[in-house]
This record gives C-alpha cells, sequence and structure tokens, in this order.
C-alpha cells in the first residue's frame, strides 16, 4: 500500500517521525517551505538538497510495508505521524491501523480539519493546531478558514487524548490572540494540554518570536491552563550546549 510518506526521522529516545507529503493549508510559514526537517542537522538538509530536487519528494512515497521495516529495523516503538498533512492522505486509516497491527503507539500531529471517529479512535494521541480563534487572521496565515478544526475541536475536546498547540508569531498571532484561544479552550476543558511554541521564520516569512515574548505570554497562559506547556527548543534537543539532531532514516544521505 502506497503511502504519503516521504520522511522518516528519529530522536534520541528511538521514537520517529513519520512525514508526510501533502497538505489543505497554505500556511506562509511552514517549516517544509524551505528545506526537510526542522530537527535534521543543517548538513544533513544540505546534503537532502544536494541529492533530492523538490520535484523528487513524490517519488520517495514509501509502501507502509517498508515504512515498517525500518522502523523495526531501527528499534523505533513510539511514533509521531506529521508533516505537511497527515490526514489528507487517502490511506490514512489503513495506515493507522497497520502500524498499530505492528504494536507501534501512534501520536498524530494535524491541523484538526479532516479528524473523524475512526482516526480519533485509533491514534494513541493527537496534537491538533488551531492557528488562530479569529477567522480573518487564520485565512491570513493558512489561506482557509478555521471553521472546520473548531467544529472538530469542539467534537473531540473531550478526549483524553487531544492536545492543542498554537504558534506564537510576531505581528500575526501575538499574546492577545493566544489568550483567546487559551479560553476558548478553557471553557471546553481546561484539563487540556495546550502547547505554546515560538515562531521561527524557516520559510522566511515574518520574524522569529524571542523567547522573552513567549515566556511572558506562555506565564499569563498557565492561569488559563494548568497543563499549559512550551518546547525550549524547536531544533533538535539540547544537552548543555551541544544541539542533539534527529537522525535521517529515510531517505538515505550518502
Amino acid at each position: 500500500m502506497k503511502t504519503n510518506i516521504y520522511l522518516i526521522i528519529q530522536f534520541m529516545d528511538n521514537s520517529a517521525y513519520l512525514n508526510f507529503l501533502g497538505c489543505n493549508w497554505k500556511c506562509k510559514g511552514c517549516v517544509r517551505l524551505r528545506g526537510w526537517e526542522s530537527h535534521l542537522s543543517p548538513s544533513d538538509v544540505e546534503n537532502l538538497n544536494k541529492i533530492y530536487l523538490e520535484s523528487d519528494k513524490p517519488k520517495l512515497r514509501q509502501n507502509l510495508k517498508d515504512v515498517v521495516k525500518i522502523l523495526k529495523d531501527n528499534d523505533a516503538e513510539k511514533l509521531y505521524l506529521g508533516g505537511h498533512e497527515p490526514t489528507t492522505d487517502p490511506n490514512i486509516m489503513k495506515i493507522l491501523k497497520g502500524l498499530k497491527d505492528e504494536g507501534f503507539w501512534i501520536k498524530l500531529v494535524t491541523n484538526g480539519s479532516l479528524l473523524d471517529e475512526t482516526i480519533v479512535d485509533l491514534a494513541d494521541e493527537i496534537t491538533l493546531s488551531i492557528k488562530a480563534l479569529d477567522d480573518e487572521i487564520h485565512k491570513t496565515y493558512t489561506g482557509v478558514s478555521n471553521k472546520k478544526t473548531l467544529e472538530n475541536f469542539d467534537k473531540f475536546c473531550q478526549a483524553e487524548k487531544i492536545e492543542i498547540e498554537s504558534i506564537y508569531i510576531p505581528g500575526l498571532v501575538e499574546c492577545g490572540e493566544i489568550l483567546k484561544i487559551a479560553e476558548y479552550i478553557a471553557k471546553y476543558n481546561k484539563n487540556l494540554r495546550y502547547r505554546v511554541d515560538g515562531y521561527l521564520s524557516y520559510s522566511g516569512y515574518g520574524q522569529n518570536a524571542t523567547e522573552e515574548e513567549v515566556e511572558t505570554c506562555f506565564n499569563d497562559v498557565k492561569k488559563i491552563l494548568p497543563k499549559a506547556y512550551t518546547f525550549a527548543s524547536r531544533w533538535g534537543r539540547k544537552t548543555g550546549n551541544k544541539i542533539n539532531y534527529a537522525k535521517c532514516l529515510y531517505p538515505k544521505i550518502n
């Protein structure tokens, strides 16, 4: 069975990230508008760009059995399904079921617009991205309305496996909008986890969020949603001054 999986990386804890090609949104700041994956080292990204053209990415899409073999050969047990938008893969339900049948734990990272009961049931955890509560801001950044995402949040927010993610984007989605999202979430379920990350302009759109901006806003978010959290770095995982980048399992880098 052919999938839209074109890139597989692995973190220090052996968890793996399956990157899917294709999306139903057009986010101006998508991390995949330039490069391959923000958790890979700059040298790996440079080598991938030398070996594979942008037009090669569709040709890299793997069969599910080959994906499973790569994962098992590298002792991966915990999987993150993301990239562009995994739910646009026409075989996403078969992929989820196939991976579950192989014993993998699955976290789905999604914009939430195409979620349904079957997908929610098959995933162990789901990160649903609310880019903005204000529909005009959402359209400015993504090119589409937030209507379906909010409808599906309303529908599935009581599931313990759901968490929400937003990105602090200077000049567009700043603390006022982040706090509105937090208040919106709290109306439904104050115990939901809410991840607030700072924007990094991989795509060249806008400017980076500063740690001070994110931290100040995050402190206010915690007063509304006690289980809110944030990532200090989107580039690998830091040990002291060293950044531990992910390893590229597929495609091979020579």
